[in-house]
């Protein structure tokens, strides 16, 4: 997803529970469900042990619980969320402000296959017209398929070398750059994009902000928060305006649900009523039905294609309603 659907995407309320969670593979599966990219730091530890739970939350918000659990940084870069040292991700959002907006600001997805190099994926940037006069300057490094979408070939070179602990710069010649060592930052200016729900005044919003934050200053625009201060200050102003969104709770016709686990009918039914706000009910008659554990696999279903996927050879049917989910025999 990228653009108008990502925005749509992002704000929509998601509940997770992890329970001694493998910190990469299970990002890695969040991210291919919700269809949005994320980039992990090398440095990270994927095995690292990961406890958290959260119900009706945005994309973003649970992005920052679990860097804070994690005791990492979270920023978005663009359409992809970037996971990275903490240090790092404050610097970053500075950075990444003053990348060059040069080769026609064309925009497009950088995408590898398995085992690919870094110097692959130079290759690759380079065919967009934008050189790199020291690829060696990037170790050597073996990485598995993925892909970063709606950056412009300047963008992908950062995120391609932020890992490394490296920064692509200019050099005189147009569209070339030189890769240098990644500039850690006391202070400076970054921007943010608004919620499309925000539709909190301009003048209204920044003065709350300059309030808050006292060692930054603000313009405040429909779509962007510009703001200049200190790193770390500049970061947990992301965190606040992240903070203030509300889910938005899509119609029914909308919501696609992708899952892959194994559980009791009873216990992915509450998930389900829970993320749709609705009750569940049933008679306790059906309980024994209900409790039998069932493998379940799917992508993009309907909520009504769930259900029946789920309640397929119980001899159980369910009824949707606008605040319940009705579960009775069939007749």
């Amino acid at each position: 997803n990228t653009g108008s659907q990502l925005a749509q995407v992002i704000e929509r309320p998601v509940s997770i529970a992890w329970t001694d969670a493998p910190l990469g593979p299970r990002l890695v599966a969040f991210s291919r469900g919700k269809r949005i990219a994320i980039l992990i730091d090398r440095r990270l530890d994927p095995e690292q042990r990961i406890n958290l739970k959260v119900e009706n939350v945005t994309v973003e918000q649970f992005l920052f619980r679990l860097a804070d659990t994690a005791g990492v940084g979270v920023c978005r870069l663009g359409d992809i969320w970037y996971l990275g040292p903490p240090e790092t991700v404050r610097s970053l959002l500075i950075n990444w402000r003053t990348l060059p907006r040069s080769t026609g600001n064309v925009i497009a997805t950088l995408a590898w296959p398995e085992l690919s190099t870094p110097q692959d994926l130079l290759s690759s940037i380079a065919t967009s017209g934008c050189r790199v006069r020291n690829p060696d300057a990037l170790p050597h490094d073996l990485w598995h398929a993925g892909s970063l979408p709606g950056l412009t070939p300047p963008q992908q070179l950062a995120a391609v070398s932020v890992g490394f602990g490296l920064w692509p710069e200019s050099t005189r010649v147009r569209n070339e750059f030189q890769i240098v060592p990644f500039q850690i930052h006391d202070k400076g200016s970054a921007s943010f994009q608004r919620s499309l729900s925000d539709e909190t005044p301009t003048k209204s919003l920044r003065r709350l902000l300059a309030k808050k934050f006292r060692r930054s200053k603000f313009r405040v625009t429909k779509a962007l928060v510009e703001a200049k201060g200190p790193a770390d200050e500049l970061y947990e102003v992301k965190r606040y305006l992240v903070d203030q969104i509300q889910p938005t709770i899509p119609a029914d016709s909308e919501i696609r649900f992708t899952l892959n686990t194994a559980a009791t009918r009873l216990r992915i039914l509450k998930a389900i009523a829970n993320q749709t706000k609705r009750e569940l009910e049933f008679a306790p008659s059906l309980r024994s039905k209900l409790d039998d554990r069932v493998p379940i696999k799917c992508n993009q279903l309907t909520l009504d294609q769930l259900l029946s996927l789920l309640l397929e050879g119980s001899n159980v049917r369910a009824e949707v309603t606008a605040k319940k989910i009705l579960l009775s025999i069939e007749d």
